[in-house]
């Protein structure tokens, strides 16, 4: 790969990541006055999704500190329930209440108008185009997972 070609997807994959941080910043789920920011949202999603707390710090490259308060945050909130799974040591059980089950369906009809804006955007490409943004998709989260959860490069 040439250094220009490097270069311009350096630029346009930043430019998109900003993008995407910076519209995420503004969409912040609100309902019976009860707002969630968009770490709150991503996390309780993941939740229900039945990623449990470990599996979120070492997705997210963040601490069990900082799920635990995020989680912490939405209980007071009245959105969930946590409750310690006593079949699973250390685990914890995401429960949505009312308002959290309101919250759920607003996120899910956003991300399901981003997925139809999506289907339009993409309906002129042939499938051997989707394959490949198929597969650029896939490797750009692995690449992210990686560099969020770099290998240990301590020796024993």
């Amino acid at each position: 790969m040439s250094e220009d070609s490097l270069s311009q997807i350096h630029g346009l994959l930043i430019g998109l990541l900003d993008s995407v941080l910076y519209f995420d910043k503004k969409q912040i789920a609100e309902a019976g006055g009860t707002r969630l920011h968009p770490s709150e949202t991503h996390l309780l999603m993941c939740a229900l999704d039945g990623m449990n707390f470990t599996e979120m710090t070492r997705r997210f490259g963040i601490s069990k500190g900082a799920v635990s308060q995020a989680f912490a945050r939405m209980v007071a909130k009245g959105v969930v329930t946590v409750e310690k799974d006593r079949s699973l040591k250390n685990a914890a059980r995401v429960t949505l209440t009312p308002l959290g089950e309101e919250l759920r369906v607003r996120v899910e009809a956003v991300r399901a108008e981003l997925g139809s804006r999506l289907g339009e955007h993409l309906a002129d490409y042939s499938e051997a185009e989707l394959a490949t943004v198929i597969r650029f998709v896939h490797d750009l989260q692995a690449f992210i997972d990686r560099s969020m959860n770099p290998p240990s490069h301590t020796q024993r």
